[in-house]
């Protein structure tokens, strides 16, 4: 008989109390597990909703303000200040009110500037303001025109005779009056796809299934049974950002050679690394965000937080889906530049806190050099290249030394366009002594234009009738006035991208008109008689000290004859070269996405951060670049490849190491698993749809 003491009834009643107690508090957290998820849908997740709608609705009106400068370039002087003026209102006055009534507006004690709180903006004071500025700036267009006109007209009427008799200068001036503009011809308008939607995967297990019996080598395959993997997969939906997935896959051994096959279907997420729970399509529409300006915490500050997942979380994983699937897309970017003719290069400043010791640096940093200012660099092919591409770097500072660490030796450029900066000429004395520059035509009529001030010639002039006007003007040309010959100027880099604008792409016939026309034709006479101007207008203006030109005196109008005089002849390499261009228009361009994320986070966190930043951009933007429509659906297809790739090789190792299929492999060295991957299949830079 058993001595083992049987409970009173009271202990027994006790016992049904605790686990009572128990049952309660797991229903209650249970309950309160309901009601977050409950409160996410109903709160979070349609703030999330309208914060996507609003940055896709913002997305589209900069679009509409934004244009090929170009474009702008060709136009008459008058048309180019109202075009400009237009859409400068437009957006202020647009884009920015509206973008802080959303809840991606930025936030924060680190924000620079005073910028009014969400919902602080007077619409209808906006407009008032809007329609009183409109209206001076219509007279101001008005003035402008009259000059134009009126300026015309005097240079215009000036016969062959009377030229011959005129100063070189004067004679540049009349030429410039007389040169016909090449006819703007309007660009076809591509009709969009309109909506288009993309398959996502479903809330519901997923199962893969091997499509074939055979291995590569010949031999039959022997089923292993399957393999799973749990992520938390990113969707398209607003009442469900996250979901929890298990996805099933076959796998089976080839019973010659002993290579694991694993089955992954299209519909099938993966992770960044096994036994991860963030997917690869995740990390890409994180990358995708951040690449149209929406910083990462904005991006998943609900998500961690209804998911449990530490702050760290998403920020981890991004940099290893970087280091793993983006970086040797980035190499082969990077390649396309090393062997490019001709590059674009520009910078921009994006400040990283741990550089610049803003913030203590990991414990394996035992050195690291301070900086107060840190950059991105941009790279990028001429329009009429062969080969495109968009590539960024992080640039710890804007020393000559910290350029010559990105552009090294293995680049084996031609022609190098910059904006102008001094840094770039030793980055050529010291790296690329052969390498011809050419500086950026667009710098030097920013220059011209802050010399001349137009609005107070167009008052001036305003105030006097036409006849009276003309004989000013008349006066003003016969004694070799500043602002009538810089005046000129203008209109000579106006005419001269009309007819650059005409012979823009890579064909055959493009190149050749653009050599003739900078050779013989029209646009190197309209070269030639800016040298002319600028020449005569540097004298007694600027002086030279050393090997550089500096200003003589205080006059408005010796800045603009400094920035010439330096950049002198790097302002006409492209007339030497039909494959050059004449400014870095398509650089700036590529900078802009990156300002438009810089004013929603100001600083990245390391310097590791910022070179994935860097990564991040290069691919999007060398996508967009070469004309996949889809980026999205181009890196799933490619993570895909390469997880599956990684994956099979260590389970092959791992099987034929004695593990068995339902065993975890705890330890994934994605990098040196994808050795041996067709990367070249999926390089960017001439990857075929």
């Amino acid at each position: 008989m058993s001595n083992t003491k049987q409970p009173t009834y009271e202990e027994l009643m006790e016992m049904l109390q605790k686990e009572r107690s128990k049952n309660a508090q797991l229903l209650k957290n249970i309950e309160e597990k309901d009601a977050q998820i409950a409160n996410f849908k109903e709160v979070v997740a349609p703030i999330l909703k309208e914060a996507f709608h609003s940055t896709s609705l913002i997305a589209k009106e900069l679009n509409k303000y934004c244009f090929n400068i170009d474009d702008l370039l060709i136009k008459d002087l008058t048309e180019q200040i109202a075009f400009t003026a237009d859409n400068l209102f437009k957006w202020a006055n647009l884009a920015k009110s509206y973008f802080l009534q959303t809840p991606m507006a930025p936030t924060g004690k680190d924000l620079n500037g005073n910028i009014p709180p969400q919902g602080d903006v007077d619409l209808e004071k906006a407009k008032e303001e809007q329609a009183n500025v409109a209206g001076s700036l219509g007279n101001f267009i008005t003035k402008i025109s009259k000059t134009s006109t009126i300026l015309n007209k005097v240079l215009g009427s000036v016969s062959e005779d009377r030229k011959a008799q005129l100063s070189k200068t004067q004679q540049a001036a009349v030429e410039i009056s007389k040169t016909p503009s090449k006819k703007r011809v309007e660009k076809a308008k591509t009709k969009s796809k309109g909506r288009v939607s993309k398959t996502r995967n479903p809330d519901k297990v997923t199962n893969a299934k091997l499509d074939k019996n055979t291995c590569h080598c010949g031999g039959s395959l022997e089923s292993l049974g399957q393999l799973k993997d749990k992520l938390f997969s990113h969707i398209n939906k607003a009442q469900q950002l996250l979901q929890d997935t298990e996805n099933l896959h076959d796998a089976a051994i080839c019973n010659k050679c002993g290579h694991v096959h694993i089955a992954i279907s299209e519909e099938q997420n993966v992770p960044v690394i096994p036994n991860r729970q963030l997917s690869c399509e995740t990390c890409i529409d994180i990358g995708y965000a951040s690449v149209n300006g929406i910083p990462l915490n904005k991006f998943v500050s609900a998500l961690g937080r209804i998911q449990g997942f530490g702050n760290d979380t998403f920020y981890y994983n991004m940099h290893d889906f970087a280091d793993i699937y983006i970086r040797p897309l980035f190499d082969m970017v990077e390649n396309a530049a090393k062997r490019a003719d001709t590059i674009q290069v520009d910078e921009t400043p994006f400040d990283c806190l741990e550089a610049q010791g803003k913030r203590q640096a990991p414990a394996d940093v035992t050195s690291l050099e301070i900086d107060t200012k840190n950059y991105v660099l941009a790279l990028t092919a001429p329009r009429f290249a062969k080969e495109q591409f968009c590539l960024y770097y992080y640039l710890r500072n804007r020393s000559k030394d910290a350029i010559k660490e990105l552009i090294n030796k293995d680049y084996k450029f031609k022609t190098i366009c910059t904006d102008g900066y001094p840094g770039y000429d030793a980055l050529l004395k010291d790296e690329h002594p052969n390498a011809k520059h050419q500086s950026c035509l667009i710098h030097f009529r920013r220059e011209i234009i802050k010399a001349i001030d137009p609005k107070g010639f167009a008052d001036e002039l305003d105030e006097l009738e036409i006849p009276l006007a003309i004989e000013k003007l008349a006066k003003d040309f016969k004694d070799d006035n500043a602002t009538i010959l810089l005046f000129m100027v203008l209109e000579a880099l106006s005419k001269i991208y009309s007819y650059e604008s005409s012979m823009n792409s890579d064909s055959e016939a493009d190149f050749k008109a653009r050599v003739e026309c900078r050779t013989s034709g029209p646009v190197r006479k309209l070269m030639d008689c800016i040298d002319t101007i600028m020449t005569k207008l540097s004298e007694g203006r600027i002086e030279l000290r050393g090997s550089t030109y500096v200003k003589a005196k205080s006059d408005p109008f010796a800045k603009a004859c400094t920035y010439y005089m330096n950049n002198r002849d790097k302002l006409r390499t492209f007339l030497d070269d039909g494959a050059v261009q004449a400014d870095t228009n398509l650089v700036e361009g590529c900078i802009r996405p990156l300002t438009l994320l810089r004013k929603g986070i100001y600083h990245k966190v390391n310097p590791e951060y910022s070179k994935d930043m860097a990564m991040l951009f290069t691919v999007y933007q060398t996508a967009e670049r070469v004309g996949i429509e889809d980026i999205h659906s181009y890196l799933r297809y490619y993570c895909h490849a390469l997880f599956k790739h990684c994956y099979e090789k260590q389970w092959t190792q791992a099987y034929a190491d004695g593990t068995h299929i339902d065993k975890q492999i705890k330890s994934w060295d994605m990098k040196k698993l994808s050795e041996g991957f067709d990367f070249e299949k999926w390089n960017l830079v001439n990857y075929k749809q």
